[in-house]
């Protein structure tokens, strides 16, 4: 297999057929993707907060707000 290899027209060959393969393949996903139905469900985000504050979606604050906690800053050298 290696002498096959070492031939330069066979290694032509190789390329030739790679850079096709690439090529069906990409545009076989183009295809699906396009084709794929876009999901009409629920869009937003679902976000789950064990701790701290979350948030998904577009946010929107009105008012004051105060946010408290413990410091995580490293102290400056």
């Amino acid at each position: 297999m290696w002498n096959w290899l070492k031939n330069p027209e066979n290694r032509n060959v190789l390329t030739w057929l790679g850079s096709g393969l690439a090529v069906v393949a990409a545009a076989l996903w183009a295809v699906f993707t396009y084709l794929q139905p876009v999901n009409s469900g629920d869009s937003r985000s679902k976000v789950q907060v064990e701790q701290g504050v979350g948030a998904g979606g577009d946010i929107s604050v009105g008012g004051d707000l105060k946010v408290s906690g413990q410091d995580t800053t490293e102290p400056a050298d």
